[in-house]
């Protein structure tokens, strides 16, 4: 029998196929690539269609909006309390008034004798007291003043008579007054009405540097524009302070509205205010979600220059001092949009904080005082503010890294799965003797199975027509060598 290697390639017929391969690779890359390449396109569509739909952009917006409605409810809420409650003084303007106006009759006097007569001044602070405790617990504010524009002594030419009396708990009632404390007026007037005197308490006022003294603006403000020709009539020459301490005084800062006081005459003969603990705005602005939980901050400024920068009343929440530190006592806006979106760089760390502004109407526009523009801050920084639309990009970028594990994992079970029997076939075709038929085992994978079927019929037909070659030639009685030529 003439043997048949000249009809099967050296090494057999598995050799022979992987050396046809131009780019031999594994099965597991031949799956595991397409379906990488399927989920990226996969989540690259959806990334596509949810930003061409404005999802993310939505959601920024939808962040902004929300940190702008609680800022403007901060800011409702604050300027109701400030301008309707604390700063409504027009009842007692004229109850006070009225009792100095009795008095001075009663002691044959007028208005203009309190800018030189201390005894009658001793008088008017005694008979005006027992209004000011009432006008302390209408209003719900920390403190209360007159401040007559005469002396309090005449051995003392800068001492100013007065009454300044402090509440330690505005947002209770003792009847009984305990809670309150003359920090300044005559001893007769703690006596009088059973008031505790405080521990830097002083019969009168002073005001050293005069109205030079920003710390004496609360008094000289009101008074000198009433005195002057820009006075506009009652409830319009009120004036705001900045922070302040009185002479230098107590652990923390206050706040003052005051309106002068103004006979029928026109007698400009004193000043009429409440104070306003820093304290109690500063517990407005931090109470609520936001603030109480870090995701925004609230600023409360006051510009005198148009709105480029802005000097701290107070701020409230946590996040106002990790990123501009409680030293920090102005802001200035980095942009403001149409829209009343601002930028604002921290100070402290290199982050943008974006917000809201409401300007508050503490002044009219015919005002003196309508420079200064009161305006209320809500900020957050740019991580805080986006963190649900940051949420899901990250679960987009998680839910594509799963689907190419997952993928690439199914690749990897499923090559294993198909490469198996083809290594079994792949064995079974170099372990076969050339010469004989041969004879592969099912892999139960129909297209392996009809390459295997394929492979057997092309052998066991390549052996039936050498042997039929070599009985011709037997018959034929020829003498014909085959040899086998390699070509190393």
């Amino acid at each position: 029998m003439i043997p048949i290697n000249f009809l099967c390639p050296p090494g057999g017929l598995g050799e022979y196929l992987t050396k046809i391969q131009k780019k031999p690779a594994s099965i597991l890359r031949h799956i595991s690539i397409p379906l990488f390449l399927t989920a990226m396109l996969q989540l690259g569509i959806i990334v596509a269609m949810l930003s061409l739909n404005g999802l993310f952009s939505e959601l920024r917006q939808n962040a902004l909006s929300t940190l702008e409605e609680r800022t403007q409810n901060k800011y409702q809420n604050l300027q109701m309390q400030m301008k309707t409650e604390w700063a409504y003084l027009a009842g007692s303007v004229e109850r006070v008034q009225g009792i100095i106006t009795e008095t001075l009759a009663q002691e044959g006097k007028t208005f203009a004798d309190i800018a030189d007569d201390p005894a009658l001044n001793r008088q008017l602070t005694l008979a005006v007291a027992p209004e000011l405790i009432s006008r302390i617990r209408s209003n719900c504010t920390a403190g209360v003043f007159l401040i007559l524009d005469g002396p309090g002594a005449a051995e003392e030419g800068d001492s100013y008579a007065g009454v300044y009396l402090r509440d330690d708990n505005p947002d209770e009632v003792d009847v009984d007054n305990l809670d309150l404390r003359v920090v300044r007026g005559y001893a007769e007037i703690a006596d009088a009405l059973g008031i505790t005197q405080d521990g830097l308490w002083q019969d009168f006022l002073t005001f050293p540097g005069g109205s030079d003294n920003t710390a004496n603006d609360f008094f000289y403000q009101p008074l000198l524009v009433a005195q002057s020709a820009r006075a506009l009539g009652p409830g319009n020459d009120g004036y705001w302070s900045l922070p302040f301490r009185l002479n230098g005084e107590g652990d923390g800062e206050i706040i003052t509205y005051s309106e002068p006081l103004v006979s029928r005459e026109g007698v400009v003969y004193g000043v009429l205010g409440v104070e306003i603990n820093l304290a109690q705005i500063n517990d407005m602005l931090s109470n609520g979600e936001f603030a109480r939980a870090g995701k925004a901050c609230y600023f409360l400024g006051v510009s005198q220059d148009g709105g480029a920068s802005y000097q701290k009343i107070t701020a409230g929440g946590s996040m106002y001092q990790r990123f501009f530190g409680a030293e920090e006592t102005s802001l200035r806006l980095a942009s403001i949009t149409q829209e009343g979106h601002i930028t604002i760089q921290s100070t402290l760390k290199d982050e943008i904080m974006l917000g809201s502004l409401q300007e508050l109407q503490m002044y009219t526009q015919s005002s003196s005082f309508s420079s200064q523009q009161w305006t209320l801050f809500g900020m957050a920084d740019e991580t805080t503010l986006y963190s649900f639309e940051n949420t899901i990009r990250k679960v987009f970028v998680m839910a594509a890294a799963l689907a190419v594990l997952l993928g690439v994992g199914v690749a990897a079970i499923t090559s294993r799965h198909i490469a198996c029997p083809i290594v079994r076939l792949a064995n079974s075709l170099k372990n076969t003797d050339p010469n004989e038929k041969l004879t592969l085992e099912p892999t139960n994978i129909r297209e392996i199975d009809q390459l295997a079927n394929a492979m057997m019929t092309l052998n066991h037909e390549a052996i039936e027509s050498a042997t039929r070659l070599s009985k011709i030639l037997k018959l034929a009685g020829l003498n014909i060598g085959v040899f086998k030529i390699r070509n190393n």
